[in-house]
Formats: C-alpha cells, structure tokens, sequence
C-alpha cells in the first residue's frame, strides 16, 4: 500500500508546492471577543468594522490561486482510467468453462518518458503551476465464463466476464478509497490451436469490448506552512486576528472506459504464458483537484495571547475562514494502448505479470493477478 500510495501523495505535494486553482472562496466569519476580556466592547468595535477583502482575505487568495491544474486533473483522469483494466484476463481467452483473476494495477501518466521526468514535473508546477501527470490504482476480482458452453452453442466463440473489488483505508489524516467495476464480452475470432496439455499451445485471436468503472479518492489533512495574522487596531492594543489553517488536499476521479481490444497469447513448455494485446480506451468521467479548510479565526494580544472567545457562553462568537479551491477536468477520450505479459502457470494456476503502453498518452500501467483457468 505505501508504494501505492507515494506516487499520489508525491504528486499532491507538488500541488500544494505550486498551489491550487483560479477557483478559490474564502468566506471570513470575524469573531468577537468574550466579555470577560478587558475592554471587550473596543475590540469588538473594531472587528466589527474589520473588511474582509483586506491583507489577511487576500494573502490567503494569493497564496492558493497562482494557476489551475488543468493538466493534472486530467493525467488522473487518465490514469485511473488505465488501472481499470486489473486483473486482465486477455492473455487466457480461449478457456474451456471459466476463469478466475484476482489481481491489482498500478498505473501513471508522465510529461515525458525521459528519465528526468519527475524533475519535469517539478519544473513545470513551479513554471506554469500545472503539469500533465498522474496516478491511479485499481483491484479486481473477475470471473470469466464460456458462455458458448453455458448455452450449449457450437464451438468455443463467446465469452463473458464481470469484474469487482471495493476498498478504503483511513489513517487519520490521510485517507483513500478505491472502486473498480466492469463488464466484457469477447469473441474468440480465431479458434485456439493444440490441446490444453500440449507443450505448444496457440489460444488464438481474440477480440472484445465493454464497460469498466473506476474510482480514486485520496484526503490529505496538512498544516500549511504559514500562519496568516492581521493587525486590528483598538484601545489598549495592538490586537491581532489570525489562524494557522489546516486543509484538506486531495483528488476525487471517477472513470468510465469502453475498450476495444485484440488479443493473442502462446503456451510453452506448460508454464510460459506469453501474452501481445492491442487496442484502444474510450474515456469518460470526472477529475477533481480539491483543497478545502474550515479553521478557526482567533484573535490575540501583542504578547501573542489568545483572548477567550464566547467560552462562557455570555457574549461573543468564535470567528472561522473557510476555504474551497480546486480544478475540475476530464480525462482524454482516445487512448491507443499496446500490452505485453509473462505468466508462470503451474497447470490452470498462472501468476501473471503484465505492463500496458499508452505511447500517446506517456502513460503506463502495472498489472499483476493469479487465479484459475480452466
């Protein structure tokens, strides 16, 4: 799970480096001091008077609203997209009654396939405070079954399979929450050759399509690293309201994909499963960058003292900056894809190792599963 993880947490640490979006709201509720303070009526005149499009209302817009994430939002978009394709069972069509794959994805998105692309990333967020790059994951249980036998039809020709997998992981501060769902059909365009013991076997051509659904959201509670204060000038002062805000980063995507594949795959020796696939993705859904706040405004005297705020219920209210900022995107709707594996089976048990190729795109996907065929 770290490793998983890392590539988002990563990226969203060169969000928070660069800042978030055009699209920020920051609503001030100004607080008002507790009549057990000396000469509370004085500083509540004063916050009362207090403009909300001054420094402290501005600092905050100018420090989370220097560019949008446009790019990033789809390179999550896009990635998510990729991970759908776990636990991948077209390096096995062509079984007799079933299949079974239980397996995980990893996939990224990059500006570049060069070997300093992170610092690419790096440079275009404090250049341009976006860049094309992202990460996605997904998991799956999926069960193939031949329908051509279910249905009594000739030949080994039809082939359905469902897929699901759902989980969440809380830590407090940090949060993710993961759902991949899906549906195919494959035709088995060219019938397999040699038997299933042999030490040669062809599993022939494949081709197929449907509807997968995949879904990524990671929370990310950190303290940014200044705190924001505003002098308010008032008898007996000087007094100062401020906060040192906490937010949420994070990146919420849904991914629906419709692929097109050709696949083709050889048995040797009975272990050796070599796998070669084409095709292309058809993307739809939404990416979200997200960053939301609701801290508290406190106010203080100059020895930097908080001064008590309706603690005893008698007068006054606390005071609270609530900030919304974020971009939202698309992934691209064409993805062409080229995907090669290596599976070790022991009989209709393979472990599979396969890797997904998105030239266009600069993006890549992991995928490893085991299950059973038969």
């Amino acid at each position: 799970m770290k490793k998983i993880t890392g590539i988002f947490l990563i990226l969203l640490l060169l969000v928070s480096a660069g800042s978030l979006s055009a699209k920020v709201t920051v609503t001030i509720t100004v607080p008002q001091v507790n009549s057990s303070v000396s000469g509370y009526n004085a500083i509540n005149t004063a916050l009362s008077t207090y403009n909300t499009s001054g420094s402290l209302n501005t600092d905050i817009i100018s420090d989370l609203s220097l560019g949008t994430q446009d790019k990033l939002a789809k390179g999550f978009g896009n990635s998510v997209g990729f991970a759908s394709r776990a636990a991948s069972l077209d390096g096995y069509q062509g079984y007799d009654l079933f299949a079974f794959m239980a397996g995980g994805s990893i996939a990224i998105e990059l500006p570049s396939l060069s070997a300093d692309a992170i610092d690419q990333m790096s440079n275009d967020i404090k250049k341009d405070k976006d860049t094309d790059a992202g990460a996605g994951v997904g998991s799956a249980f999926n069960l193939g079954l031949n329908m051509s036998k279910l249905l009594g039809l000739n030949g080994n020709r039809i082939y359905f399979n469902v897929k699901y997998f759902t989980y969440s992981v809380d830590a407090g501060d940090y949060s993710f929450d993961a759902t991949t769902f899906g549906f195919g059909l494959n035709y088995q365009l060219v019938d397999r050759g040699g038997d299933r013991f042999k030490a040669f076997k062809w599993t022939g051509i494949s081709v197929g399509s449907g509807l997968l659904y995949n879904s990524n959201k990671i929370d990310m509670t950190l303290t940014l690293d200044r705190e924001y204060t505003e002098a308010i000038t008032a008898t007996g002062g000087p007094y100062y309201i401020g906060l040192e805000p906490k937010a949420t980063f994070g990146i919420d995507v849904t991914s629906y994909t419709i692929p097109l594949d050709i696949s083709t795959s050889i048995r040797l020796l009975w272990i050796f499963n070599l796998t070669l696939g084409a095709g292309v993705d058809f993307m739809f859904g939404q990416s979200e960058v997200v960053m939301n706040s609701t801290t508290g405004l406190k106010v203080y005297d100059s020895s930097h003292t908080e001064l008590a705020t309706s603690n005893d219920g008698t007068a006054g209210t606390p005071g609270s900056v609530v900030i919304d900022a974020g971009t939202d995107g698309n992934p691209s709707l064409a993805h062409a894809r080229l995907t090669g594996g290596l599976g070790i089976c022991l009989g209709p048990l393979p472990i599979d190792l396969s890797a997904t190729w998105y030239p266009i795109d600069n993006g890549a996907a992991v995928n490893v599963s085991t299950g059973i065929v038969w």
